[in-house]
C-alpha cells in the first residue's frame, strides 16, 4: 500500500455544532439565574413550580430582551403577551421587526437548558483519520485504527493496512523501510508532515455553533498569524463593556495555511461564516468560497438561563466582524469574498471524495485552475434547483443545531 498525500480535507460534522440558520452560538458562557441542570441530564418536564407559569416566563423573556437584544429599536414591545399561547410564538412576535429586515432570521429563541447541555457535551473532530503503529525491528508501519467518516477509511485504508511508502507523487516516494533505517520512527513522522499549506474546509452543512470553537479552528490554520486579529465582537451600546477582540493564538498543532477553500451552502451559517470571513483580510483571493452562497448570519446569541423553569433564552446580542471590520453579510458571504467558485453538492459520492462535485472544484481552485464564480449574490435558500436541508417548523434541539437531522 502506498500513501499519497493530497491537500488536507476536513469534513465537519459537529465540530462547530451548529446554530442551523436559526440556532445559537454565544461568545459568552450562560448567564444563569439559578444553578443549571447537570450536563447530560434528562430534560425536565414542563415546570409547575412558582415563578414558571407561562405569563411569568413571558415577562422574564421580555425583560431579558429589553436588556440584551442587539437591536433594541427593533423590539416590538407593543405585542400583547396574552395573545400568544406559547413562549416560542411570543418571542417570534417580539423580534418580528428585526426578522423583517433579515437581521434575526429565527436566531433568537428559547431552548431547554438540559437538552442544549446534552447536545453541546457531545461532538466529534476530524483529521487524516488514522492511528499508526510501528515496528522498529522489522521497520514497518501499520494502520491500527481508521476513524469513521474520515478520508483514510473512505479511500479504503483500514485497520491492518501497511504503509509501504510515503510521498507527494510517484517520483518522490520514500519507502518506510529506508526512513526507519535512517531516522527511526521520527523520520516517518517527518515524512507524513507538517508540509500542509493548502486546505479544504468543508462546512457545507454546518450552521455554526460556539464562537470559541471557530476561534480555535482559526488558530489551527494560522500558525503565522499569532497575535493578529481574528475577529471583533460588538454588543449594543449599553452593553459595550462586553465588547471583545479575539487574536489568533498559538497552538502546537497549527499549520500556516496560505490558501483556503471553504465549501459552503445555504446551510453554512454563524460561526462557520465567522471562520471564513476571518481569513479574507489576510488571504484575499487565496481565501475562496466553494459551492453556493452562505446563509448570512453575522450576529450571535448569548445564553440567558432561568434554571428553575428549564428555560434558556438565546437572544441575538452581538455582531461579529473580521480584522478589516467587515461584517453585516446578512445576505451571505459570496458578495463579500474576492474569490468564489460555483459547485454542486453531489451526495452520490462520499464527503472527501476527490470526484465529489464541490471537492473537485475546491481542488481545482487550490491548483490554480479557473472556475465559474458564484453568480447569486443574494439569498439562495429557495433558488430553483438548489437542495435545501429538510427542517420542521418547530425543530428539536438537535434539529436546530444540526439542520436536516432526523
Amino acid at each position: 500500500m502506498r500513501l499519497r498525500r493530497f491537500p488536507l480535507m476536513v469534513s465537519l460534522v459537529a465540530v462547530l455544532a451548529s446554530c442551523g440558520g436559526g440556532g445559537g452560538s454565544g461568545g459568552s458562557n450562560p448567564i444563569a439565574v439559578a444553578p443549571a441542570p447537570t450536563p447530560g441530564a434528562t430534560p425536565t418536564p414542563t415546570p409547575t413550580t412558582a415563578g414558571c407559569s407561562l405569563s411569568e416566563r413571558k415577562a422574564w423573556v421580555l425583560g431579558q430582551l429589553q436588556e440584551w437584544y442587539l437591536f433594541p429599536e427593533l423590539l416590538d414591545t407593543s405585542v400583547n403577551p396574552d395573545s400568544h399561547s406559547t413562549l416560542r410564538s411570543y418571542v417570534d412576535a417580539l423580534v418580528a421587526p428585526a426578522r423583517a429586515q433579515s437581521r434575526d432570521r429565527f436566531f433568537t429563541h428559547v431552548a431547554s437548558i438540559a437538552e442544549e447541555n446534552a447536545f453541546f457535551n457531545s461532538g466529534s473532530s476530524a483529521g487524516f483519520g488514522v492511528r499508526l503503529s510501528y515496528d522498529t525491528t522489522a521497520n514497518r508501519v501499520f494502520v491500527i485504527e481508521a476513524f469513521e467518516g474520515a478520508p483514510a477509511l473512505a479511500a479504503g485504508i483500514d485497520r491492518g493496512t501497511e504503509i509501504i511508502a510515503i510521498g507527494t507523487s510517484s517520483g518522490s516516494l520514500q519507502t518506510v523501510s529506508s526512513l526507519m533505517q535512517s531516522g527511526g520512527a521520527q523520520a516517518v513522522v517527518n515524512a507524513l508532515g507538517p508540509g500542509i499549506t493548502q486546505v479544504i474546509v468543508d462546512v457545507r452543512y454546518n450552521g455554526g455553533g460556539l464562537v470559541s470553537i471557530a476561534e480555535l479552528f482559526g488558530d489551527l490554520l494560522a500558525a503565522n498569524k499569532v497575535g493578529q486579529v481574528f475577529s471583533h465582537t460588538t454588543f449594543r451600546a449599553s452593553k459595550a463593556s462586553n465588547n471583545d477582540t479575539d487574536n489568533f493564538g498559538a497552538q502546537s498543532q497549527a499549520i500556516a495555511a496560505t490558501k483556503l477553500a471553504f465549501i459552503g451552502t445555504t446551510g453554512t451559517a454563524s460561526a462557520s461564516e465567522l471562520l471564513i470571513n476571518a481569513f479574507t483580510p489576510y488571504l484575499g483571493a487565496n481565501n475562496a468560497l466553494i459551492g453556493t452562497n452562505t446563509f448570512g448570519k453575522p450576529v450571535g446569541q448569548i445564553a440567558l438561563d432561568r434554571a428553575a423553569c428549564d428555560d434558556r433564552l438565546r437572544p441575538v446580542a452581538f455582531r461579529t466582524e473580521n480584522a478589516a471590520r467587515q461584517g453585516d453579510y446578512y445576505t451571505g458571504l459570496a458578495p463579500r469574498m474576492q474569490a468564489t467558485c460555483s459547485a454542486g453538492d453531489d451526495f452520490t459520492k462520499p464527503l472527501g471524495d476527490p470526484a465529489e462535485a464541490s471537492i473537485k472544484v475546491a481542488l481545482d481552485f487550490l491548483a490554480g485552475r479557473s472556475c465559474t464564480a458564484i453568480a447569486d449574490g443574494g439569498q439562495t435558500t429557495q433558488a430553483a434547483g438548489r437542495r435545501n436541508l429538510l427542517q420542521p417548523d418547530v425543530p428539536t434541539t438537535v434539529q436546530r443545531e444540526v439542520p436536516g437531522a432526523f
